[in-house]
C-alpha cells in the first residue's frame, strides 16, 4: 500500500509540474542556452558607460525610452574612461533569466522627505518584466548581457515574446534560437 501511495504522489506531483513551452511565440517561452545573438554592426559605447539602449530597432538615449513598449539594454562588464567599440560577433547565450522588479512611479513632485515617503506609498505600482540574456564571446569577453524589458501592470504580467525582443533590436541584432 505504501508503494502505491508513493507512486500516486509522484504521479500527481509530476502532473502538476510545469513543462517549459517550446512555442517561441509564447510569453512563457524560455530562450534556450546555446542560442546565438548576432551583432550585425559595430556599436560604440561612450566613455564612462557600460550600456546602450535600443527600441523599435534603433539606438535610443535612456531618457527617451517609452518604458511601456519593448526595449533592450546591451551591456559590458566594466566601465572605462575611453570610448569602446564592440565589433560584429556571434555571442552565445549561456542562460536566459526572467526577472520582475517593482517600479513605483511618482506622479507628483515630492516636497521634503516626509511628503516623499507619503507619495511613494500612494504611488501606482508598475512592474518591469525583464529577460536577461547572459552572453559569451571568446573574441570579446567584455560583453556581459542583453536585457529586454517593458513596464506592465501587475494584472497583465507578461514577459516579452521573442518577436517583441526582435522588434526592439531590429536589424542591430539577430537572435537565432537553439533547437
Amino acid at each position: 500500500m505504501r508503494q502505491f501511495l508513493t507512486a500516486l504522489l509522484i504521479s500527481v506531483i509530476g502532473a502538476c509540474a510545469q513543462t517549459p513551452t517550446r512555442d517561441a511565440s509564447s510569453v512563457f517561452y524560455n530562450i534556450p542556452a546555446g542560442s546565438v545573438l548576432r551583432l550585425n554592426q559595430p556599436l560604440r559605447i561612450a566613455p564612462e558607460s557600460v550600456s546602450l539602449f535600443m527600441q523599435h530597432g534603433s539606438l535610443i538615449a535612456e531618457p527617451l525610452i517609452d518604458r511601456y513598449q519593448p526595449y533592450c539594454k546591451f551591456e559590458l562588464y566594466a566601465m572605462s574612461e575611453a570610448a569602446r567599440r564592440v565589433a560584429p560577433d556571434a555571442f552565445v547565450i549561456e542562460k536566459a533569466v526572467d526577472e520582475t522588479e517593482l517600479t513605483t512611479q511618482l506622479t507628483r513632485p515630492a516636497a521634503g522627505l516626509l511628503a516623499g515617503l507619503m507619495l511613494v506609498s500612494d504611488a501606482p505600482s508598475i512592474y518591469t518584466y525583464t529577460t536577461h540574456l547572459y552572453l559569451h564571446s571568446e573574441i570579446q569577453p567584455e560583453v556581459y548581457r542583453l536585457s529586454c524589458m517593458h513596464w506592465e501592470d501587475v494584472q497583465d504580467d507578461n514577459y516579452l515574446t521573442v518577436a517583441q525582443m526582435r522588434e526592439a533590436m531590429g536589424a542591430l541584432f539577430t537572435l537565432e534560437l537553439a533547437q
